[in-house]
């Protein structure tokens, strides 16, 4: 939903609002969760999700359906390929293998970085949307920008996905 609030303020059509239940309500269309059961919560494949983003679309909180118009992975750990195309593209989605102290750098406003505990946390998605003035990336996680260091990304990245949408295109009436 982060990147569809910015692919559709890129093109001018300006930010849609999204709730928790929004969000909670496409998650269990594509994985089956259900709500209070945590052992439902089994993450999803992100070609299944971009497939549901570009066949069904996501709902914002006025009830309009955002689709994609279509999507490419990306190489996984490739992180030039990960930053052009977040530049090209405005975002692109990534999945994560989170080491298990990565939600406290988070919360000390630290980079993620190897230096991370090796341990396995669970997949974690995100959009990255660029690179600060240090190099590294900046993705949206948990309500917020974040920064990753890029031999970070490079080894903890599983998934990645470009997403092409009209929404992000200026004078494109949707």
């Amino acid at each position: 939903m982060h990147e569809t609030m910015l692919l559709n303020a890129l093109g001018g059509h300006g930010s849609p609002k999204f709730t928790d239940a929004n969000a909670i309500a496409d998650y269990h269309a594509i994985t089956g969760y259900v709500p209070g059961h945590d052992d439902t919560d089994n993450g999803t494949d992100m070609v299944d999700a971009a497939h549901y983003r570009q066949r069904t679309g996501l709902i914002d909180a006025n009830g309009v359906r955002h689709k994609i118009d279509g999507f490419v992975s990306l190489t996984v750990g490739n992180v030039e390929e990960v930053t052009l195309a977040a530049y090209l593209f405005g975002a692109v989605g990534l999945g994560a293998d989170l080491p298990t102290n990565a939600e406290d750098q988070f919360n000390a406003e630290q980079p993620w970085s190897l230096t991370l505990h090796p341990g396995h946390d669970g997949g974690h998605y995100f959009p990255c949307v660029g690179r600060n003035s240090e190099g590294n990336l900046l993705v949206v996680t948990w309500g917020r920008l974040h920064a990753v260091e890029p031999a970070w990304l490079a080894e903890r990245m599983d998934e990645g996905v470009a997403y092409i949408s009209r929404e992000s295109l200026r004078g494109n009436e949707l």
